[in-house]
């Protein structure tokens, strides 16, 4: 049974990935706290407009990170479908694996498309939901 071991260098830069994000995510939601806050003193229909502007620019970050990341994954299965082997040599990993090779890989493939697939059947149905929900806020 052949291992595939894990970088401690990468544990550490995901750690620093964690803590980043952490701040950054508290900083976002200070700046929107503030950005509400500020809605209060203006025109309820201007507010309306920027709330729901506001919701376009989140609704579409979602996706695209949905999308991104459902990109991976097929990419990622198809290389594991043609070279063989789960885990990809020089994949980042967070604790040691072992190596799958032949059908297994192929297996795991499948699952790392599959999952891509809906991933992107819900980035398509989010996608056409959230713009119907704005077309029907803007007509109201």
């Amino acid at each position: 049974m052949e291992i595939q071991r894990v970088d401690p260098r990468i544990r550490l830069l995901l750690l620093f990935v964690y803590l980043a994000s952490a701040i950054i995510g508290a900083i976002i939601i200070w700046w929107i706290e503030r950005w509400l806050a500020g809605l209060k003193q203006i025109d309820p229909n201007i507010a309306l407009h920027q709330v729901l502007t506001g919701f376009i620019y989140i609704h579409s970050a979602v996706c695209a990170i949905i999308l991104v990341f459902s990109i991976y994954l097929w990419r990622t299965g198809a290389k594991v479908r043609n070279i063989g082997q789960f885990p990809l040599p020089g994949m980042f990993l967070l604790r040691d694996t072992v190596i799958l090779r032949g059908a297994a890989a192929r297996r795991q493939a499948l699952i790392l498309q599959s999952i891509s697939i809906v991933l992107m059947l819900f980035c398509i149905a989010l996608f056409i939901a959230g713009w119907k929900f704005y077309f029907m806020a803007i007509a109201m």
